[in-house]
């Protein structure tokens, strides 16, 4: 499985006016601090490949994910069939990449 998600974190110097300072002027490169490779559950009606939280990635808590599903095919006003689980009824973001889709998503 290909490795989906890359941490990364932008270098910064530090303030030659207050000493100890951390300031704001970036450095001219990107570190990257890991790569994760995602691990794939089946949800019902669709997979859904998880990178974060995983045992890879614990500088994250359990209350934020990081997933991505698809392709798949679902049916206009079918909605989405999944099973229950205990994340259920967290508040969710949901960016399409790709598709027509304006208005269609909902979640309940």
């Amino acid at each position: 499985m290909p490795r989906w998600a890359t941490f990364r974190a932008n270098g910064f110097t530090r303030s030659p006016s207050r000493p100890g300072h951390l300031g704001n002027n970036r450095r001219s490169h990107v570190s990257i601090l890991q790569t994760v490779t995602p691990v794939t559950h089946d949800l019902g009606q669709f997979e859904v490949r998880r990178a974060v939280p995983s045992a890879q990635c614990r500088m994250v808590g359990p209350f934020i994910f990081v997933d991505q599903f698809g392709p798949a095919r679902l049916d206009v006003g079918s909605g989405m069939d999944v099973r229950p689980h205990p994340h259920i009824g967290l508040a969710t973001v949901t960016w399409l990449f790709d598709g027509d889709y304006a208005g269609a998503i909902d979640h309940r």
